[in-house]
Parts: structure tokens; sequence; C-alpha cells
């Protein structure tokens, strides 16, 4: 699954959502896909947030 984060990255799709939704704001450097970060609505936690 990472593969595909890192292609949306690689292909410009990613900045292309981030530019056309207003997302600028929550924007990663790099692709994290990090599981055990995300609730069960998929919204992810702040960190030291248990969960």
């Amino acid at each position: 699954m990472l593969k595909a984060f890192q292609e949306l990255f690689d292909d410009g799709t990613y900045a292309d959502v981030i530019v056309r939704y207003g997302l600028g704001d929550v924007t990663l450097p790099a692709p994290v896909f990090n599981v055990s970060s995300v609730t069960g609505a998929g919204e992810a936690q702040p960190p030291g947030a248990g969960g």
C-alpha cells in the first residue's frame, strides 16, 4: 500500500488534490502510512492520543 501512496506523490496527483480542495494546511512532505495512527473512522489521531 505504501507503494500506491508513493506513486501519488511521485506523479503529482497528491499535490493536485491538495490544491484542488484547499488542503494546504494538512499537506505532508512525503507519504506516511501508519495504520496505528488512524481511528476506526479513518481520522488521524494526534500523537500520544492512544485510541
